[in-house]
């Protein structure tokens, strides 16, 4: 036993070169993984570097692998645990201890994040597709906001990946449930910008850690957007500086508490680690006393490692219905009326022109705002077999649209033939992005051989706004 531990003592790291070369493999696994299925981002522009290469990055993150991989193999291993007892052997104090290994985790995540970062800025040159690329090399300078991003979202995840190891002392466990919040997390809110753009979640996207990183990048870039939903149609949701800050905050007190209660669990941790090992100097203790104790530091860990693992089922579980309340809160929240006909319809007479107000209201929970339009058939009525319609949804108000002339009317208007017994209504949105203000739906019917005739019509006319 002396001789290990001296054996050891001239150790620097507690991080093997196999564990090393075990996360570079598995990094890089997860990198082309997410290189393969980002979501395709033709180089318009300098700027669209940057958001392929947090295309790749957020992917990478959202998986957590290579982070959580990062934080086991520091805490988590035999070598570590050994190195950790030298250390506080050689009489070095148990934060002093913890700080130590905390770095050797940060230096590798820091490995990563320098790593795909370079890699995801020469991706243009290095894969010969020189025809769409960039000219020049000007979007280099958003090579910083990217590494800086990567850097801090990783590292924050690091700290709570460290917080898992200790609590379970196991490198499997703690990997594999720190992967299960991020992958939970981001399939519950959204993985790409394409998805996200059509999303009730878009408004809380900012809470899962691959989108913090992707919004934060953008924002550290000073990117000067030509019109306001630039931001969100390249990550499909934009954010405000305060929100990004407010986030940040809540996870860097989230990873400030995850070390203050690691460094008081590692202590612990480290008093049983000589039992565990069969290295305990406690030669006073019979063998069965030392079995006894070892039974019992097993059966702790073991409801540990259970109470770990049914708290993260607990928080996807609670994800998951929290994301499907969330969605229903927007649609409740967002769901306007502006016309709702009565439950037998109400009548239009031929050769009129109705007008219906739609007054949009800005557009909450950072949705885009749709506005819908429901022409349905209640009864044909007194109308004759064939009839024409104009219809249309336009930015305008009723006092502006009546004082046009019936040509320009309908020159504004889509139109259509019906027969009798072949038409069921009209319907559709239009998704107006944060626009809102006055919008009016106007409708008129005419009889298509005569359009003097007269007749009724019975239909059911809604309109209403929603979010998306």
């Amino acid at each position: 036993m002396v001789e290990k531990q001296e054996g050891f003592r001239t150790t620097r790291f507690g991080i093997t070169r196999i564990w090393f070369i075990r996360w570079v493999i598995a990094s890089s696994v997860t990198i082309l993984v997410c290189y393969a299925v980002r979501p395709f981002v033709s180089y318009e522009d300098e700027f669209s570097v940057l958001v392929n290469a947090m295309n790749v990055i957020s992917y990478s993150l959202g998986i957590g692998l290579p982070v959580f991989l990062a934080s086991s193999i520091a805490f988590g291993t035999s070598n570590a645990r050994r190195h950790i007892l030298a250390l506080l052997e050689f009489g070095k104090k148990p934060v002093e201890v913890f700080l130590r290994c905390l770095v050797e985790v940060y230096a590798l995540v820091s490995l990563f994040s320098v790593s795909i970062t370079i890699a995801l800025f020469l991706e243009p040159q290095l894969m010969g597709v020189w025809f769409y690329a960039p000219a020049g090399t000007g979007f280099l300078i958003y090579l910083l906001p990217v590494l800086v991003a990567t850097l801090i979202v990783s590292l924050l995840l690091a700290t709570i990946g460290v917080f898992l190891v200790i609590v379970t002392d196991d490198i499997i466990i703690s990997t594999s449930m720190g992967c299960a919040l991020t992958i939970g997390l981001a399939t519950a809110i959204g993985w790409s910008p394409q998805a996200l753009g059509f999303s009730l979640t878009r408004g809380i996207a900012i809470l899962s850690p691959h989108n913090l990183a992707r919004i934060l990048a953008g924002f550290l870039s000073s990117y000067d957007p030509l019109h306001e939903t630039t931001i969100a149609e390249y990550f499909g949701f934009d954010a405000t500086a305060v929100s990004i800050l407010g986030t940040l905050i809540v996870f860097a007190f989230l990873a400030f508490i995850c070390i203050i209660v690691s460094i008081k669990i590692l202590q612990h941790n480290t008093s049983y680690w000589p039992v565990l090992q069969e290295a305990s100097s406690e030669i006073w203790l019979s063998e069965s006393e030392l079995r006894g104790k070892h039974s019992k530091i097993k059966q702790e860990l073991k409801i540990r490692r259970l109470v770990l693992v049914g708290l993260v089922i607990f928080l996807l579980t609670s994800l998951a219905f929290g994301t499907a309340s969330y969605k229903s809160t927007v649609l409740e929240g967002t769901t306007i009326y502006f016309h709702q006909s009565p439950e037998m319809g109400e009548p239009i007479e031929l050769g009129e022109w109705y007008v219906f107000s739609c007054n949009v209201q800005p557009p909450r929970f950072n949705q885009f705002n749709i506005l819908h339009y429901e022409c349905l058939l209640v009864d044909w009525g007194t109308a004759p077999n064939n009839i024409t319609y104009y219809r249309s949804m336009l930015n305008s108000s009723s006092t502006e649209f009546m004082a046009l002339n019936d040509t320009s009317r309908r020159s504004l208007c889509s139109s259509r033939n019906r027969t009798r017994g072949e038409w069921g209504g009209t319907g559709g949105s239009w998704n107006l992005g944060y626009d809102y203000g006055t919008y009016i739906y106007v409708l008129k019917f005419i009889a298509t051989e005569n359009a003097t005739l007269s007749g009724v019509i019975y239909l059911s006319i809604n309109l209403f706004q929603s979010a998306q």
